[in-house]
């Protein structure tokens, strides 16, 4: 189900071309399945085969940045960073 009750088990379970499209970051599913009871002493490992692909969701915020652009395709570790940074201002609520 999804976080506004959707059953997403349809479209999770067809060989097809549906998904489980998720445009924001508020987006999520919570996927419960029957298993067998647990034994004494044994530890429990699950497995997740998906497919699927990024669509990246953009908004028109002027001109591209294309020092920051650069810097993410040149700079080792610089993706990471970038998305480090902006987590952090979106956990502080500069970006919406």
């Amino acid at each position: 189900m999804t976080w506004d009750g959707k059953d997403v088990l349809p479209d999770l379970a067809a060989i097809d071309d549906r998904y489980y499209p998720m445009p924001t970051n508020l987006d999520r599913a919570e996927l419960r399945f029957p298993a067998p009871l647990r034994k004494a002493a044994m530890n429990r490992t699950v497995f997740l085969h998906s497919r699927g692909w990024y669509q990246l969701y953009l908004r028109d915020g002027g001109a591209p940045d294309y020092a920051t652009l650069t810097k993410i395709t040149f700079v080792p570790g610089a993706p990471v960073q970038f998305a480090i940074d902006r987590f952090a201002e979106w956990r502080q609520g500069a970006i919406h």
